[in-house]
């Protein structure tokens, strides 16, 4: 399973190199499995900004439980290389901008729409 998994991925990386217009991806995954992967990217992102657990299961309709592990998981470094790209704070800050945008994820912080909790 490992061997095919490296091989997928080479696969990917290939395509993505080579800037072709078809995301394998976007033919293997279900539209949840997207969702999920999206949501676990998202996760990470909000970990990386600081923002409290309670607003990121809230935000993201995810189990407590799972953000609670991911977040063990990010203090214990597990995430190094998806996060060893933060020293592009413009890729970061779009995502994170995404997120926080009226159509986004995140509740504002103040004002009418914000979230009792």
């Amino acid at each position: 399973m490992d061997k095919l998994y490296a091989e997928l991925i080479r696969y990917i990386n290939k395509t993505v190199i080579r800037n072709e217009k078809s995301n394998p991806l976007d033919e293997l995954l279900t539209r949840t499995e997207k969702i999920m992967l999206a949501k676990r990217f998202a996760v990470i992102i909000m970990l990386s900004q600081d923002v409290p657990q309670h607003e990121i299961y809230e935000t993201l309709g995810m189990s407590p439980v799972t953000i609670n592990l991911m977040s063990l998981h990010y203090e214990n470094g597990s995430y190094a290389n998806i996060l060893k790209n933060n020293g592009k704070t413009d890729y970061w800050k779009k995502i994170f901008d995404h997120l926080n945008t009226a159509g986004g994820l995140m509740p504002p912080k103040i004002g009418r729409g914000k979230k009792k909790i």
